[in-house]
């Protein structure tokens, strides 16, 4: 019964999984889009030696944004890890 008609609380549990592993991809891709959006947009206006100079640092913001995302992630869904000590 649950296989081939399962409850509505089952239907939502699935979501709620497949979200989870939906959302951190299609993060991904967006800070990937951000970064060929960004050396398009120093290419065009500044040229190619620019371009090329700037892309490191346009890397390691978007590493920044990723570490941060990550971090804000972490701190949503475990909160503070707090130092406790249990017998």
């Amino acid at each position: 019964m649950r296989t081939f008609a399962p409850p509505r609380r089952l239907k939502l549990a699935r979501a709620a999984v497949e979200s989870c592993r939906l959302v951190p991809t299609m993060c991904t891709a967006a800070i990937g889009v951000a970064v060929l959006a960004a050396d398009e947009a120093v290419l065009t206006s500044a040229g190619l030696t620019t371009a090329v100079a700037c892309n490191g640092l346009v890397l390691m913001a978007a590493g920044a944004v990723a570490g941060g995302l990550t971090s804000a992630a972490k701190w949503v869904l475990v909160g503070r890890v707090r130092l406790v000590e249990h017998p």
